[in-house]
């Protein structure tokens, strides 16, 4: 299914229909190759979804993770997303549209450490690129857009039930998960992160260890080869995603049978 002309196309994937930047080669290039993206970190992160639960996604993109945690929380439960891109955002928001995803709450913000508001990245959505590794810090003063993207500290949220957090903030961990320090001790949901060095994996663990948390190392194949299109080529040639999950002692004991094959985390096993 697509739409003739114009920077986007939509796309039948695994969990539903999504808005795709045509120029978008990374997310977006999976998702026409296979019509998915990440599925193993979704099958992984589902037993931690009840349903009628709340999952809050800190940098959601397309939402390829979104409309697979809206089916799994179900019609009573809840799905937080937030993207600051906000071309992203809004084909996230149309995706979420598109797919009658009531039970979804998009936020075209930052997730931080404190309320603020700044400059991002300028983006030019119609030359190819990866929108999926867009860096909001330090963003040079000659790079910057004209729009203002707010700041907010999930703490702020003021949520009341929470069972997942999942994070892809580009290096930005340590602080999404200082602007919502409360919110983790009070409800003590699994944390499931992107992991991309040593120091930014000890900020993260400095956070979460006094909070009762371990983590355990997933390193999750890019390429799924029982993909949603049943495609047989791995375009990744074996590349995999880091990400590491966090638990507190009662989750961990809850589900031991899963996370035995998976190494505990130290950020000593990050690369510099």
């Amino acid at each position: 299914m697509g739409i003739q002309g114009g920077i986007v196309e939509v796309i039948q994937a695994r969990h539903g229909l999504m808005l795709v930047p045509r120029a978008d080669i990374t997310i977006g290039g999976a998702l026409r190759r296979y019509g998915e993206w990440a599925e193993s970190e979704v099958k992984l992160m589902a037993a931690f979804i009840p349903f009628g639960g709340t999952v809050l996604e800190v940098g959601a993109n397309l939402g390829c993770h979104t409309l697979a945690f809206s089916r799994l929380v179900g019609p009573e439960g809840k799905v937080i997303a937030l993207e600051p891109q906000y071309f992203i955002h809004a084909c996230l928001s149309g995706s979420i549209a598109l797919n009658g995803c009531q039970n979804v709450r998009t936020f075209h913000a930052l997730a931080g450490d404190h309320m603020g508001s700044f400059l991002p990245p300028a983006i030019d959505y119609a030359e190819t690129g990866n929108f999926g590794a867009v860096h909001f810090r330090d963003v040079d003063a000659a790079e910057r857009s004209f729009e203002t993207i707010q700041m907010i500290c999930a703490d702020d949220l003021v949520i009341q039930r929470l069972d997942l957090v999942k994070i892809d903030a580009e290096g930005m961990e340590a602080e999404v998960l200082r602007g919502m320090i409360k919110t983790l001790d009070r409800l003590k949901p699994a944390v499931f992160a992107e992991a991309t060095s040593r120091a930014r994996s000890e900020a993260v663990e400095a956070i979460l260890r006094p909070l009762g948390y371990r983590g355990w190392t997933v390193q999750a194949p890019a390429f799924n080869p029982d993909n949603f299109r049943a495609d047989t080529y791995d375009a990744f040639i074996g590349a995999t995603e880091t990400n590491i999950l966090y638990l507190t002692d009662t989750l961990a004991d809850r589900h031991a049978g899963l996370i035995r094959e998976f190494p505990e985390f130290s950020p000593a096993q990050m690369p510099a």
